[in-house]
């Protein structure tokens, strides 16, 4: 099982180390993100099904400390219909990725990044909170995306950082959102085989990594001026989508 990060070189086991460091910080300091920055980059090195299915571990145990003070400050009325449309799309996103192959899924994950962090580049906002179809529909499209790459996040991230909701809130409604979804894929990545062996040391080298650096970015986030969030999201899924692109996969 060791040979999983024994097979690759010094180098791509510092992308390996970096992507989880900066994977926890951002989970902790923003609620979500973790995937953005874990998936596309651990991917090069141990491919997309193994770092989906690490995340989709180590996000549902060691991001616990996040969830339970998220559950009094999320709104509710935005978070059971985006996470019910999430719950029933996942399961497609996790059939592409146990059958697409790898250069498609690498390709899939970087462009949708990019097209959507175009969208936050944009910098359009709306003053009314969105609708229960609105949330329900970009819930969908956020379980269709973390089934194949465990970046459940994006889409409706997006959703609520352009509407009304304030920065705390945005971030408890992330941490639920993403609990439930992470929650629902358990079943669908079972099913699909996603969990093998080749998982157990790769948890146990990454998992108290994550945990440090989660912990750290979650007490950062309570003495940060507030437009730093949407910076450091902004900032941190560019880097991803970019150093994501196959062209990189001579490393």
């Amino acid at each position: 099982m060791i040979e999983t990060l024994y097979a690759h070189s010094a180098l791509q086991l510092c992308l390996v180390a970096g992507a989880i460091l900066l994977a926890g910080l951002m989970r902790g300091f923003a609620g979500f993100g973790s995937g953005m920055v874990w998936v596309p980059l651990a991917a090069l090195v141990i491919g997309a099904k193994l770092a989906a299915a690490t995340l989709l571990i180590l996000d549902t145990l060691i991001a616990l400390p996040l969830i339970f003070p998220a559950l009094k400050l999320c709104n509710w009325k935005s978070v059971v219909p985006a996470a019910i449309g999430a719950i029933l799309a996942v399961s497609i996103g996790a059939w592409i990725l146990a059958t697409a192959p790898t250069i498609v899924l690498h390709w899939s994950i970087s462009l949708v990044v990019f097209a959507l962090l175009a969208i936050l580049m944009s910098n359009w906002t709306y003053s009314q909170a969105p609708t229960r179809s609105q949330n329900f529909g970009v819930g969908a499209l956020s379980g269709l995306l973390g089934g194949f790459s465990q970046m459940p996040s994006i889409p409706i991230y997006i959703l609520w950082a352009t509407g009304p909701y304030p920065q705390h809130i945005i971030r408890a409604n992330m941490i639920v959102f993403i609990a439930i979804a992470d929650a629902s894929a358990y079943v669908s990545y079972a099913y699909h085989g996603l969990f093998t062996k080749e998982l157990i040391p790769v948890v146990l080298i990454t998992g108290p990594i994550y945990l440090a650096c989660l912990l750290f970015g979650a007490k950062t986030f309570k003495s940060a001026p507030p437009q730093y969030f949407k910076w450091a999201a902004k900032i941190i899924i560019f880097l991803a989508a970019l150093i994501s692109l196959p062209i990189w996969h001579s490393l």
